[in-house]
């Protein structure tokens, strides 16, 4: 990944994830992210217009509960169902993805993005993923998190 794309997808996220979660983002070194101990989550999306790509955010099953009681405004105990972890989950890479997309291709950009998908991933994955040049390592609230984009646009 070009260092100014890095660059500008660290300092969104960050960002936006705050915002959004109210959880503290800081953008780590890959090689520092340890492996979950629970299963393994990945919500990816696409989009297309005027630039194409694929976004994903790849996080601990185990710590998607506190981010959707901090999107829902509510305490982790009062989180109904699965459904609401996974749709803040989904919700989550939306709106990171989206803005991430903005500030790379500037605000003309014009574009559209596929609704998120949830895929359970194992170890194996996760070190593949880890692996990526197109993944970067953040730690949401100490829990490791990878970001991913695959940005291309009629400019580049």
């Amino acid at each position: 990944m070009r260092s100014e794309v890095s660059e500008i997808v660290t300092a969104t996220f960050v960002e936006i994830v705050e915002q959004l979660t109210f959880m503290l983002g800081d953008q780590v070194d890959k090689d520092e992210l340890t492996t979950p101990d629970s299963a393994i989550l990945r919500a990816a999306m696409e989009f297309s217009g005027d630039a194409t790509g694929s976004l994903d955010l790849i996080i601990a099953e185990e710590a998607c509960p506190e981010l959707a009681a901090n999107i829902l405004g509510i305490d982790t105990d009062e989180v109904e169902s699965q459904e609401q972890v996974l749709d803040a989950f989904k919700e989550t890479l939306n709106v990171v993805g989206g803005r991430v997309v903005r500030e790379i291709g500037g605000s003309d950009l014009r574009f559209d993005l596929t609704p998120p998908a949830i895929q359970n991933l194992g170890a194996e994955a996760w070190a593949a993923f880890v692996a990526s040049p197109s993944r970067i390592g953040f730690l949401l609230d100490e829990t490791p998190v990878l970001f991913g984009i695959e940005f291309e646009s009629e400019g580049t």
